[in-house]
């Protein structure tokens, strides 16, 4: 039982998303899970726990049913430093966005926070450390919430062990109006 959200597939391997005991992960599935609401201006409240292994995404204001959903809202990247030494969320699309990035610890659940409030969409893990941008053209000025598990890089399936990589919980969408 996935509740709102509804799977939609991508580039899947056969596995699928779960949602046990209030963790919501898939499985190196390389798919996208969506809301089934739209929202507007929204706060999206999360934990998300991350090994360092593949990469997710979190997409707002966005289309779960399109080819290529990280190209239909606001795409924030979830990966590893250069280094790997830390987890980092990229805000890659619209495209041109990317330089900076909101850094967290690895193998421990951290809090994150998306927003996106008329024109501007921001995410952060403490309030100090944001990810912020103005989007003149309000290009996406609506949609839903997409979460993405790519956790096993194309080509590469020796971490892929079926638990996933990035996990999910305590997820809430709040009205910001």
């Amino acid at each position: 039982e996935l509740g709102n959200w509804r799977l939609t597939a991508w580039r899947s391997d056969g596995h699928m998303w779960a949602l046990d005991n209030g963790v919501f992960h898939g499985f190196c599935s390389n798919t996208w899970v969506g809301h089934s609401e739209k929202f507007s201006d929204i706060i999206l409240e999360c934990e998300i726990l991350y090994d360092g292994y593949g990469a997710a995404d979190i997409c707002v204001r966005g289309n779960r049913d399109a080819d290529k959903t990280w190209e239909h809202g606001y795409n924030f990247a979830i990966g590893h430093t250069n280094d790997r030494t830390k987890g980092r969320i990229i805000l890659t699309n619209p495209k041109g966005h990317h330089e900076e990035s909101v850094e967290f610890n690895l193998n421990e659940w951290t809090k994150l926070t998306i927003s996106a409030v008329g024109k501007t969409i921001q995410a952060y893990v403490k309030p100090e450390h944001r990810l912020s941008m103005i989007d003149k053209e309000n290009r996406f000025p609506s949609g839903q919430i997409c979460l993405s598990d790519q956790s096993c890089p194309k080509g590469d399936n020796s971490q892929c062990d079926g638990s996933g990589h990035i996990k999910f919980r305590h997820l809430v969408v709040k009205s910001a109006v």
